[in-house]
């Protein structure tokens, strides 16, 4: 990236040098009669080969446009610049080469009418540039526009009737006059409203090249129309510098390779647009301070107002152009630390790594509050980054641990087919509860894989005292010397809902774990199911130590438990596989009396009849 902007200023540097050099040679012949002819000549050569070689860009630049928006303005630049070669070429033929005399209508209509062609076409071409943010139009910031409005205003009306015309406004050269003046400051305008919004080298150089080239040509419209026509005047060479530039923008863009971007502005409510807007009221504000100081401060009011007017025409399109661009500079400065954050964090959150130390780098900002403000993001990126590397982790061990309970379940369930002497009821029970071991090694496969389970791909329509009664009957062998029973309310012997299997069996299982446990595994568990308001009820109601009333606010909370040797997984996996079947879950306690833990399920159908 450094060696890009060193050759890109190599090549401005290059091309300043070529222009003065041109300029230097140029002023030096136009100095000797005998020499003036030649500098006409070069005046020739320089404008019309600039105008040949940017239109030529412009139109290789519309070929290799992506979108349409975008071939159709660079389609259009090709064209105003095909039009000033013919303007540029005949002026500089009949004025300056041949002598003809401006004042012909004729004479000056050969040259006025494509330069004017010129101007209306790239009006054409920056409205659209300016028009591509639907927001500047709908948007509650397009008072910031205000500033620019009110200048271009001021130019026209001080050019049309503040200064003195020395020719008639009806005439042919003074149609062309005021012409020229309207699509310039409706041109100047829009210029500087896209300047102010600037990204791409394409605006910059091109917005730059434009104001110089009406900037040069206001100053000479100004002498015309007072009267002092002035021919092979210097500021032909800056028609020149604006010309260059335009070809550099066009170069760039080529080069570059992203010729759409090249005309995408910043937005409209950007730090860069806001402060170009305050600072051009600030100056006009200072414009019009002084220049009311200066008027009132005379005796000789009516020359001291033509003075006046003349030299605020004269400064305020230079003075505009170098608001806008100490204005790009400043709002550069300023969010330069807050691009530089954006892409660390972006670098960091793509590559997954840990965004660089700089807190001693020599390329920080020298503001203390954008270095505090990165010394920040750092620590919360490095925070951020261990989280992740502790959860991954921890993903990882329990994809580990499910990986190596299957191998050992494989030899339980091969076994188990064997088992000689074994109830059916109890060998029934035994492959459910391998069933569900190897269900839950499933699971944690999948989330490891970052599967996740479209809704319903493994919800199924069940008899909850069917699945209860598993769950206890698997319990009873678990802790043979609890009481554990099902009551279930003669509404509810029928009662189906929809729920994932393996993951409601595995909270019912926790849950009456949790009951048992608070007993010492000699206590009594009911459990009692019943249908309330189409909900399916189930209360599982305990008789152990409780649950102290500061855990019992939390209890859902992972990582909270009651027991010397528990994780806290039990409750908020309840709540989770509750949430997840449209359900909810209650607990409530008394220490030392015991716990009532309360599901409730949407009743789908079922559910038998009241004797």
């Amino acid at each position: 990236m450094a060696s890009y902007w060193t050759k890109k200023r190599v090549v401005i540097a290059g091309v300043l040098l070529i222009w003065s050099l041109y300029s230097s040679i140029y002023i030096y012949l136009k100095q000797s009669a005998s020499t003036a002819n030649i500098a006409a000549y070069l005046s020739l050569f320089g404008e019309l080969s600039l105008d040949i070689v940017v239109a030529a860009y412009m139109l290789r630049l519309s070929r290799h446009a992506e979108s349409t928006d975008a071939a159709g303005i660079f389609a259009v630049f090709a064209l105003a610049f095909a039009s000033a070669g013919i303007a540029d070429g005949v002026y500089n033929l009949i004025l300056n080469i041949y002598n003809f005399s401006y004042i012909n209508p004729f004479i000056a209509s050969l040259f006025d009418v494509p330069f004017a062609i010129f101007l209306f076409l790239q009006l054409v071409g920056w409205l659209k540039i300016f028009l591509a943010d639907k927001k500047v139009i709908s948007g509650k910031n397009n008072i910031s526009l205000l500033p620019y409005i009110i200048i271009s205003s001021m130019l026209f009306l001080m050019f049309m009737f503040v200064i003195n015309w020395q020719i008639e406004y009806s005439s042919m050269i003074g149609l062309f006059q005021a012409v020229d003046t309207m699509l310039e400051v409706l041109g100047f305008a829009l210029v500087t409203s896209c300047l102010a919004r600037e990204r791409s080298d394409f605006v910059c150089y091109s917005a730059l090249g434009y104001l110089l080239i009406v900037s040069s040509d206001f100053i000479i419209r100004y002498h015309v129309v007072s009267g002092m026509i002035p021919y092979l005047s210097s500021l032909e060479m800056v028609w020149i510098l604006g010309l260059a530039l335009f070809c550099v923008g066009s170069v760039f863009t080529f080069r570059g390779g992203k010729i759409d971007e090249g005309l995408v502005l910043q937005p409209i409510n950007s730090l860069q647009a806001q402060i170009t807007a305050w600072l051009l009221v600030l100056w006009m504000a200072s414009i019009f301070m002084f220049a009311g100081i200066y008027f009132f401060s005379s005796m000789d009011s009516e020359s001291n107002f033509s003075f006046v007017a003349k030299n605020s025409l004269v400064m305020i399109v230079p003075f505009s152009v170098l608001a806008i661009l100490s204005s790009g500079f400043i709002s550069r400065r300023i969010s330069s630390p807050l691009s530089r954050l954006e892409l660390m964090v972006a670098g960091f959150l793509d590559a997954n790594k840990l965004p660089p130390d700089t807190s001693c780098s020599d390329d920080r900002y020298y503001i203390h509050e954008f270095n505090a403000f990165e010394d920040f993001v750092t620590d919360a990126c490095l925070v951020s980054h261990q989280k992740h590397l502790a959860e991954v982790g921890y993903a990882k061990s329990l994809a580990q641990m499910a990986h190596d309970i299957r191998s050992p379940l494989a030899v339980l369930n091969i076994i188990s087919a064997d088992v000689v002497g074994t109830s059916g009821d109890t060998s029934s029970m035994m492959k459910e509860a391998l069933l569900r071991i190897n269900n839950i090694a499933d699971d944690l496969l999948r989330g490891n894989r970052s599967y996740k389970a479209v809704r319903g791909e493994r919800i199924s329509q069940e008899v909850m005292k069917d699945l209860i009664n598993k769950i206890i009957a698997e319990k009873q062998l678990q802790f043979p010397q609890a009481s554990i029973k099902l009551i279930v309310a003669n509404n509810a012997i029928h009662a189906i809902a929809e729920v994932d299997v393996v993951k409601f069996m595995r909270m019912m299982s926790n849950l009456v774990n949790n009951a048992v446990e608070s007993t010492d595994g000699h206590g009594v568990v009911e459990i009692t199911t019943s249908v309330v308001s189409n909900e399916i009820s189930i209360c599982i109601t305990d008789n152990g130590c409780g649950i102290p009333a500061e855990l019992l606010s939390v209890i859902f909370k992972q990582g909270t438990t009651t027991k010397t040797n528990g994780f806290g997984l039990g409750l908020s996996h309840a709540k989770d596989v509750m949430n997840a079947a449209a359900g909810s879950i209650d607990v409530e306690s008394t220490p030392g009396r015991g716990t009532k833990v309360l599901l409730l399920l949407p009743c789908h159908q079922g559910g038998a009849p009241s004797p």
